[in-house]
């Protein structure tokens, strides 16, 4: 008899402890699923959809859609800020101030000019919720062409004074049935560019093979290529074209910025870059405050190109606190007998 008692008495202990830890973990805000849970007050941002998928538009189409959201919480929500990661997606909030249960929404443009194939943009709305102080929407789709170009605009990037560079541009028809390429415009006698049929993933495309020459003078590029085509929404495709022709010396980052604990090794590199110059050499290394350590190594020794590397070290003796100074690089060149680097940083 006792033991059944027992056994009673246990049975309706684990009842009663069951029904409280459910009672108290499991408060939901209404249509909110299954999962979430909120225990403090204040505004509550909700958003019906945060996903948009506007299909297939043709290039230079603008769309428009509104993002619904709602105050599901119990004072008053502020919408601090709405942006997003370009310029190519106008946003606007209807509404800045909703009390609890009303509800507002985000109207989002995007222009799709300039763009083609997949394209997925984020918006972020920013609010006082305490719990989602961001929220990130997103609109996808595809942008249809007639005509694929990849890429949109040629980087030559640095380029040696005397040594010869080529980019290819491929075009591949997308809507159109057959591409076909009239003729070529450069804006430059130092660019030629030839062209050839090719496969492109899997359809019948053509490459653009651009040549820059060696005789392009030192200075930066800024040029254009016009490429002709039997496509009536694509009649002109201009291809924009940059970069830097050096002939000097240069260094590469022009500044080195350091954050580290005293005494812990953190090394940073930079690259002296030299034109034409086949006898140059980097002597010594020195820093005003004799903080830092150098390492100076050739990394490349070519007819028309040098490249040296210098690691940087702290000192594991300097002092702690904020510093700004200078890296000298002596060099044995008269035009350039000191390059000059900054360095910046905070020791902890």
């Amino acid at each position: 008899m006792k033991k059944w008692l027992y056994l009673l008495y246990a049975g309706i202990s684990l009842v009663l402890i069951f029904l409280l830890v459910n009672h108290f973990t499991h408060k939901r805000l209404p249509n909110q699923g299954t999962t979430t849970v909120k225990f403090s007050h204040g505004p509550d941002i909700y958003f019906k959809e945060r996903a948009f998928d506007f299909g297939e538009v043709d290039e230079g189409e603008k769309v428009v859609h509104s993002f619904k959201f709602k105050n599901r919480g119990d004072s008053l929500l502020k919408i601090i800020k709405v942006g997003s990661t370009c310029g190519c997606i106008a946003t606007v909030a209807a509404k800045r101030e909703l009390k609890p249960g009303e509800s507002g929404e985000i109207k989002a443009v995007f222009d799709s000019k300039n763009y083609m194939g997949w394209v997925r943009k984020a918006i972020y709305v920013q609010s006082n919720d305490p719990d989602q102080p961001t929220i990130a929407l997103q609109i996808a789709g595809m942008v249809l062409v007639d005509i694929g170009v990849n890429p949109r605009r040629v980087n030559f990037g640095q380029v040696m004074l005397g040594e010869p560079h080529q980019k290819v541009i491929d075009l591949f028809p997308m809507k159109l049935k057959r591409l076909e390429v009239k003729r070529v415009e450069l804006s430059s006698p130092y660019l030629t560019a030839h062209q050839e049929e090719k496969a492109i993933e899997g359809k019948p495309g053509v490459g653009i093979t651009l040549l820059l020459s060696p005789q392009a003078p030192e200075g930066k590029l800024s040029e254009s290529l016009k490429i002709y085509t039997n496509s009536k929404k694509q009649a002109v495709i201009s291809i924009p074209i940059i970069g830097t022709v050096r002939g000097g010396v240069w260094t590469s980052p022009q500044e080195l910025v350091f954050g580290c604990h005293r005494g812990h090794k953190r090394t940073l590199k930079l690259t002296v870059n030299v034109g034409k110059r086949q006898e140059f050499k980097i002597l010594r290394a020195e820093d005003e405050l004799g903080w830092v350590t150098t390492k100076v190594s050739l990394l490349k020794k070519e007819k028309l190109h040098q490249e040296y590397q210098i690691e940087v070290q702290v000192k594991p003796d300097a002092p702690v606190g904020s510093f700004k100074e200078k890296l000298h690089l002596y060099t044995n060149d008269k035009k350039w007998p000191v390059l000059d680097v900054t360095l910046e940083g905070f020791i902890h």
